[in-house]
């Protein structure tokens, strides 16, 4: 299967539009979608992150003679920087959801704490009053 096939299939699996992949991207929809038909090359850090966001190995996605990936730029200093921001702000992003989450889920179990050992002080409280009736 070509690449440009792969990534349809699997951003079409996903249900993930073309307009919500250029924008993950940062570029227009037409470029990706003349990416996508094979009408235009396929940057290295756009490949890189279409690689993580649909779950295609990077080199799937050069491994035919068609690939999507354009070879000339793999070595562009001013691309892989690019990338590397792209992917810092996007684990940043990432951090601050997951760190709510763990918050969230932490006053949860500082609730649950508090309303056991309630509990246990009214079941105590209710044994000594049931000791006492005897």
């Amino acid at each position: 299967m070509k690449a440009i096939h792969k990534i349809r299939a699997a951003r079409n699996e996903k249900k993930i539009s073309e307009r919500e992949m250029a924008e993950y991207l940062n570029i227009a929809q037409n470029t990706y979608s003349k990416i996508e038909s094979g009408k235009s090359k396929l940057k290295y850090d756009h490949a890189l992150l279409i690689s993580k966001k649909l779950g295609i190995p990077i080199n799937e996605l050069s491994e035919d003679e068609n690939s999507p990936i354009d070879p000339q730029n793999k070595n562009n200093d001013g691309a892989q920087q690019h990338f590397i921001q792209n992917v810092i702000s996007h684990y940043k992003s990432e951090q601050k959801e997951h760190r709510e989450i763990i918050d969230y889920l932490k006053s949860l179990l500082d609730r649950k704490e508090t309303l056991i050992k309630e509990l246990s002080e009214q079941v105590s409280k209710l044994l000594l009053l049931l000791k006492r009736k005897r």
